[in-house]
């Protein structure tokens, strides 16, 4: 009957080579898997050179004219609209 046993040392030289053998195997597959698969660094949301900030501003600006217009009575709605589209002319 034999029995296995092994060293402190050749266990440490053991550990070592497992880790050295895995950590190659990982580097391939990560390589291949670059080259496989081709990433495209795209950006995605581009920023546009016309939309500054007085543009945000002047949409906001128009934005609550349309809703103080939208809250007038009935009658008074259609002249509400007249005035706020002076007022834009103006500016």
């Amino acid at each position: 009957m034999s029995i296995l046993y092994w060293e402190p040392s050749e266990i440490v030289r053991m550990r070592e080579c497992i880790y050295e053998a895995t950590n190659l195997l990982q580097n391939n597959v990560i390589e291949a898997c670059n080259k496989f698969y081709r990433t495209k660094n795209q950006n995605l949301s581009p920023t546009t050179n016309w939309y500054t900030q007085d543009l945000e501003v002047e949409e906001n600006r128009l934005k609550a004219l349309r809703r103080r217009a939208q809250r007038e009575p009935q009658d008074q709605r259609n002249a509400r609209f007249q005035f706020h589209k002076e007022e834009l002319k103006n500016k």
